[in-house]
């Protein structure tokens, strides 16, 4: 049977430039891999470069691997190469293996070195197992720097457990939650001075802490809170943004510190990853037989794991996901 002559697609990383590059790749034996049912899509080879980091060269070379569904991405946050030359990733996949050289180009090279953050995705890789062969420089057995085998394809996005604080604000009947006023708190340290830390307060722009003293004045020192996230939660009606979107490496966390549902009922997030879109809907439980007449200010939390590195758009909703109902839209980053 005469088989198809196959392709290799390489792409060339450049400093403060990115590329992309999309080839028909089908090597003999092997399908299009896709993450959508029903599809089959060309191998799609994407890189990325940072400026110089460091000329200190403190760290070294960080090779890492991550599969997510049909995607490979590798990443060496510590690549090191002449400061006046232009640092470049090479990827050729060639049946199942997929080699990667960290090498530099151009005429004129100086007299230092500096660390860069080089990286690669791989897209649309059919199922298998892959050899993955790193070199610096050049291509020979003293040059390969990591190998490892990969299997695609890998572990979807991983949606952790839900978090709910308890109550930190509460109003009668249909709420809002605020708190008896945004004015501050009465309450100060005094005293001599010593190590103790009493507790945070609202100060009338933000939450601060009262410590460095033995004694606590005032009407609300009774009232302080125990941790800074318990403060804001419970004034967030009285500043700053109340829906937070942090990242990590692979993570991403959603956190809403002003959400409000019935005092009596159960609220949590629930998150739903597809592709680079990320959706988090605010719930409560169906069940309202135990509901009462009360309002409550929560903070919800959610961490989604195992991302691929990239830019996600995140949206978060109230009970269901309608442009009437949205409480966010924003734009993170996830590191590799």
């Amino acid at each position: 049977m005469k088989r198809t002559a196959m392709k290799i697609a390489t792409c060339a990383i450049m400093l403060l430039a990115a590329c992309d590059l999309v080839s028909e790749l089908t090597p003999a034996g092997l399908q299009p891999g896709s993450d959508q049912p029903g599809q089959t899509l060309p191998i799609a080879i994407t890189t990325q470069g940072s400026a110089c980091k460091s000329s200190a060269l403190s760290e070294a070379s960080s090779i890492q691997l991550t599969v997510v569904g049909h995607t490979l991405t590798i990443a060496d946050d510590n690549a090191t190469f002449n400061c006046c030359l232009i640092p470049v990733m090479q990827v050729t996949v060639e049946q199942n293996i997929i080699t990667v050289l960290e090498t530099e180009t151009g005429d004129t090279p100086c007299y230092c070195m500096c660390q860069y953050e080089l990286s690669a995705q791989v897209t649309n890789l059919p199922d298998g197992d892959y050899l993955v062969r790193v070199y610096h420089s050049q291509i020979d057995a003293a040059s390969l720097v990591h190998e490892q085998t990969v299997a695609v394809p890998g572990g979807q996005p991983i949606i952790g457990a839900p978090y709910q604080s308890q109550c930190l604000a509460s109003g009668e009947g249909d709420g809002p939650a605020e708190p008896v006023s945004c004015e501050a708190m009465d309450a100060r340290g005094a005293g001599e001075a010593c190590y103790l830390a009493m507790g945070w307060l609202w100060d009338g722009a933000g939450c601060s802490m009262i410590t460095g003293f033995c004694e606590c004045q005032g009407s609300d020192c009774d009232a302080l809170f125990a941790t800074q996230a318990e403060c804001e939660t419970a004034y967030a009606g009285c500043s700053g943004e109340q829906i937070e979107v942090t990242t990590g490496a692979g993570t991403l966390t959603v956190r809403d510190r002003g959400a409000e549902f019935n005092c009596c009922l159960a609220a949590w997030m629930e998150a739903t990853v597809s592709g680079t879109r990320i959706v988090v809907v605010e719930v409560e439980d169906p069940d309202t037989s135990n509901a009462c007449d009360c309002v409550c200010r929560y903070e919800l939390s959610i961490e989604i794991s195992n991302l691929p590195a990239g830019d996600y758009t995140v949206e978060v909703y109230r009970s269901a996901v309608d442009e009437s109902t949205r409480l966010a839209l924003r734009t993170a980053t996830v590191d590799g």
